[in-house]
């Protein structure tokens, strides 16, 4: 599978905000569609990846379009389309009961005009990193948590493979979870940054992360012999993935 980052989805009648914002995010290190209707962008999510997953993994959709509302669009992609990505609205009306009628149509979050690079980023990787704990969230809760041949007990903070028991700290346990949980797609720094630590700045060496791969790598024997192998790709982030010929999660 070619690597990957998040795709996000951009919808903005006005050409320079969605220029700007598709550099920004670009330069962040996301995928990025950008759409100036409200019908383009419906379309383009109607039908998904091959996989089932939508073609977009967030959506940036400003409020005031020619053809619709951004928030009709929104309605339409949580009641139409049964989306759950995160959806942020853009708007340059700040009043309460303006911001409630976007949230209740469905938005998670919502950015004012004129919207700042470094808020804007801070909040779509906020809006993801809320998506992926809750999808981990809910996978704990609604089955065992079995990757191959690795079987997690999260509350023992144990992995089982091979007739092996390997304890695992917090970090660890967050990390490696997080990575069986993208199989096959690049996790990018600032993602584990946000997910395992909790923040949305670069406060966290890339050594420090560098070593919870390495001690991973090691502990959970990962380079194959039960079916994933986990790289390093300098730069950009890091890859779990399943060998051709492999059987992916269960």
């Amino acid at each position: 599978m070619p690597d990957k980052a998040a795709r996000i989805a951009i919808l903005d009648d006005d050409p320079d905000q969605l220029l700007a914002l598709g550099k920004w995010l670009s330069e962040a290190g996301y995928e990025t569609s950008k759409f100036d209707r409200g019908a383009a962008l419906l379309k383009f999510l109607k039908t998904p990846h091959a996989d089932g997953t939508p073609n977009a993994d967030a959506a940036l959709v400003d409020w005031g379009l020619p053809d619709m509302s951004g928030v009709d669009v929104i309605q339409k992609m949580r009641d139409e389309l049964k989306l759950d990505i995160p959806i942020i609205l853009i708007t340059s009306r700040n009043a309460e009961q303006d911001i409630v009628e976007g949230l209740e149509a469905g938005a998670d979050d919502y950015l004012i005009k004129p919207v700042r690079h470094m808020e804007c980023i801070a909040r779509v990787e906020a809006a993801l990193r809320r998506a992926n704990s809750l999808r981990a969230e809910k996978a704990l809760k609604d089955k065992p948590v079995f990757f191959g041949a690795y079987h997690f007990d999260v509350g023992a903070r144990e992995v089982s493979f091979d007739t092996k028991k390997v304890p695992l700290t917090e970090k660890e346990l967050q990390l490696v979870l997080l990575l069986f949980n993208d199989t096959g797609n690049v996790v990018l720094r600032n993602i584990i940054w946000g997910t395992v630590w909790g923040i949305v700045s670069n406060q966290v060496s890339s050594r420090t992360i560098d070593t919870h791969i390495y001690r991973l790598r090691t502990k959970l024997e990962l380079e194959g012999q039960h079916g994933y192998v986990l790289k390093t790709l300098h730069g950009k982030g890091y890859r779990l993935s399943v060998p051709t010929g492999e059987a992916d999660a269960t």
